[in-house]
């Protein structure tokens, strides 16, 4: 009878530790599941905030564009107006924000030519690009996605380049804080030589890493940005030109 008394005392306890066991597990899945449900509710909440501040006004921007100058003169071309491209350089104001400098680029570079043919021609592809890359469709729309990413991306340099920034400037404060003191004792003319023998070279080579890395990645980031309303030069006639290619490789694949 005690045998099977302590047997059965047995068989409960490990079904207790077995049942113990489990609600640890099952404790633990649910504290991992609401760590990763938190990290994806923070990481959204981070990425509509940056949404929200940084590209809701660019793509209000380009609706503005769409619907005051892309349209109107899609529209006046496909009712055979030969006027078309003319009649929209005279309606657009140059001041006007949605409009991008790109374009005002193009209308000035024509003014000032005798034979402006081959730059009107460039703003025609341009204008009819900008109407197929920014026209609502499914496919644009998903091709918006990995720009958004991109942009973030982008924005994301900017901030390690700070970090980069920050944390060489704390390895400055060290060595000079450092050769201030080491200072003190003889004077710092007598002891400036010595002084710099004896700082860390590797703080020295710590700060300089930073700076560069901070430099690089600023030059990285604004580089392979891509601002439609950019206002550089250099960044306006590199996208003229990518416009214009894309246009004669692709044109007749579309229909608008």
């Amino acid at each position: 009878m005690k045998k099977c008394s302590t047997t059965e005392e047995t068989y409960t306890v490990i079904e207790k530790k077995g049942q113990s066991i489990n609600i640890e597990r099952e404790s633990d899945m649910q504290e991992n599941i609401n760590f990763i449900v938190a990290i994806v509710t923070s990481l959204i909440t981070m990425c509509t905030l940056i949404y929200n501040t940084f590209f809701k006004g660019g793509f209000k921007r380009e609706k503005q564009y769409y619907n005051k100058i892309l349209i109107p003169f899609i529209e006046a071309l496909k009712a055979g107006n030969e006027n078309a491209l003319q009649e929209i350089k005279d309606q657009i104001n140059h001041t006007d924000e949605c409009v991008p400098k790109y374009v005002i680029h193009l209308i000035n570079t024509s003014q000032i030519q005798t034979d402006n043919t081959i730059t009107d021609k460039k703003l025609l592809k341009v204008f009819i690009y900008d109407y197929l890359d920014i026209y609502p469709n499914d496919d644009n729309r998903m091709d918006q996605l990995p720009c958004i990413i991109l942009k973030i991306f982008t924005y994301f340099k900017f901030f390690l380049a700070f970090l980069f920034l920050m944390v060489g400037n704390m390895y400055l404060f060290i060595i000079i804080n450092s050769f201030l003191q080491y200072g003190m004792d003889n004077g710092f003319i007598s002891s400036f030589t010595s002084n710099i023998r004896r700082i860390d070279c590797f703080e020295i080579l710590r700060a300089v890493i930073c700076y560069g890395l901070y430099v690089a990645v600023i030059f990285w980031a604004k580089n392979s940005n891509i601002d439609r309303y950019t206002t550089r030069k250099k960044k306006i006639e590199k996208m003229i030109c990518r416009k214009v290619k894309a246009y004669d490789k692709r044109n007749d694949k579309y229909v608008y």
